[in-house]
């Protein structure tokens, strides 16, 4: 029988002395830590170069993103025009949604929708404590939410949607893909999501694009694996330091995942 010997990039060191102010600390085995800016602190990636830039300023950016992916297993990134308003507006529109009262949001959820046909819909809302998920936090989630099961009867990619493996993720006709809000209720939420959403998938290429360089692959290598590809968005709400353990350890198994964090006064929980 063959054996497979799994060694993480990670190495977890335990401080010697246990007390309430001792961590355990993970490190890098790869390389050596990135560069740091004036303050000590891990800069922000502008990706900006990468796009628009020479080969030197492009594989410049390449090798910031693979010294922070490789030492500390995440990246901070931005770039020139970073869409700070459709960003605000997603934000706002997650707070409206959870500020909702607890029918309301129920309404706003794949158990409150009777389906007609065995395929996809997104989960939409699930309350603090309803899952292991969700132990502490509220969530509205969607997938692929600007996918609209109607157009995809008649659209050139309808075998791809429409068969077996697609309704795994895409809803059939007449079920919605997604448990949406009213619209009088929560005027903009759709739009705001879906453009939000819009603007993480161009970063997304992007990224793929980057980590493609990273891997020492053509620069369109994973682009090309990802085409149609499935992306979740997810909305949480919680309190910082309340009510225990958030989220389990676990491990996603998208190719990557994307936060943006609201700690504004009116956020939500």
């Amino acid at each position: 029988a063959m054996r497979r010997a799994v060694r993480s990039i990670f190495s977890l060191e335990l401080p010697e002395e246990a007390g309430a102010s001792q961590f355990p600390t993970l490190k890098s085995r790869l390389g050596s830590p990135p560069r740091t800016d004036a303050a000590g602190s891990i800069p922000t990636i502008n990706l900006s170069p990468f796009v628009h830039g020479t080969p030197e300023e492009q594989q410049r950016v390449v090798d910031a993103v693979r010294e922070q992916c490789e030492y500390i297993g995440f990246l901070r990134v931005t770039w020139d025009d970073f869409p700070f308003e459709t960003v605000a507006a997603a934000q706002d529109a997650a707070r409206r949604l959870f500020n909702c009262s607890e029918e309301e949001k129920h309404r706003w959820s794949k158990s409150s929708i009777k389906k007609e046909t065995s395929s996809y819909t997104s989960t939409g809302y699930r309350g603090s404590g309803s899952t292991e998920n969700n132990k502490n936090r509220e969530s509205w989630s969607c997938t692929s939410p600007e996918y609209s099961p109607l157009a995809a009867t008649w659209g050139p990619d309808k075998e791809y949607f429409l068969g077996e493996r697609g309704q795994q993720h895409f809803a059939l006709d007449p079920d919605p893909q997604v448990p949406w809000p009213d619209e009088a209720r929560l005027p903009g939420f759709r739009a705001a999501v879906c453009e939000y959403h819009t603007e993480v998938e161009q970063l997304g290429k992007v990224l793929l694009r980057i980590f493609a360089r990273v891997l020492k692959c053509e620069e369109e290598k994973l682009l090309g694996m990802a085409d149609k590809h499935v992306s979740a968005m997810n909305l949480f709400s919680f309190t910082m330091g309340e009510g225990g353990e958030v989220l389990p350890a676990h491990a996603d198994v998208s190719a990557f995942t994307i936060l943006s964090h609201d700690t504004s006064a009116l956020a939500a929980g």
